[in-house]
């Protein structure tokens, strides 16, 4: 068992954010869907400008959360930065030159290193990518960073949006494109519980986006947080809540 705290969170998807807005997506009220880019995103202009809306996304909610230069950072995405990886494909299909700018930014851990050079961060960040898998395997990491060194809180910054059509027939998973951010610290006020474990097959079921379920508990509309991956079940309870 693992405890901490979330001290700050931030979420961001199309016509969905702030904790307001998420409430009335939780109760059914809003939905998620669309493809409005961001606004607002507090990135200096030279490098906002590369920005794909999915960068712009990821990028307005760690902007946001993102307040001290010597926090750490862990991006994780299932799919990243899909749109100019494909863009570039297409261009080494049809023989035509490759964008050096596009490919800076479509490598998976280059938002990461976009916040830190704006923040001018020189610490060591990380970079998931776990399938199905990814915003809890993102967790795992951050809650191992704040275990190691007590020293500071760490970003945990998940990001995915749909995949193109050209890849609609391999995963569709995705409803909208979606961020969230959580600043993660050791136990303390308001703290948390987080226990792995293996799960009891390797399910093949659908199961929701583990990120929007993690919104719902960070609301508080739901005392436990449960998700199984394909070998692994989480659960994540507010201090004092029992795991069934």
């Amino acid at each position: 068992m693992v405890s901490f705290s979330v001290i700050e969170w931030a979420a961001w998807a199309p016509g969905i954010e702030t904790p307001g807005d998420w409430l009335s997506w939780a109760n059914g009220d809003a939905d998620m869907k669309g493809l409005d880019a961001p606004t607002g995103v507090a990135i200096a202009p030279m490098l906002r400008r590369r920005l794909t809306r999915l960068g712009k996304a990821a990028l307005r909610v760690g902007g946001q959360l993102a307040t001290a230069e010597t926090m750490r950072y862990v991006f994780a995405s299932k799919h990243g930065e899909s749109a100019p990886t494909l863009e570039m494909l297409k261009c080494l299909a049809d023989g035509e030159p490759v964008s050096p700018a596009m490919f800076s930014i479509s490598v998976h851990n280059a938002l990461a290193g976009v916040l830190s050079i704006d923040r001018r961060n020189t610490n060591a960040h990380t970079a998931v990518a776990a399938g199905n898998d990814s915003f809890c395997a993102g967790m795992i990491e951050a809650l191992g960073l704040v275990s190691e060194d007590g020293t500071g809180p760490v970003l945990l910054v998940y990001y995915d949006e749909p995949v193109s059509d050209f890849y609609g027939p391999f995963t569709g998973d995705i409803p909208a494109t979606l961020a969230l951010g959580l600043v993660i610290a050791k136990s303390g006020t308001g703290g948390m519980e987080c226990e792995f474990g293996l799960a009891p097959s390797a399910a093949d079921a659908e199961m929701p986006l583990s990120a929007t379920t993690f919104i719902r508990f960070l609301l508080g509309l739901e005392s436990l947080w449960s998700w199984e991956g394909r070998s692994t079940r989480y659960w994540c309870r507010h201090a004092g809540s029992e795991v069934h």
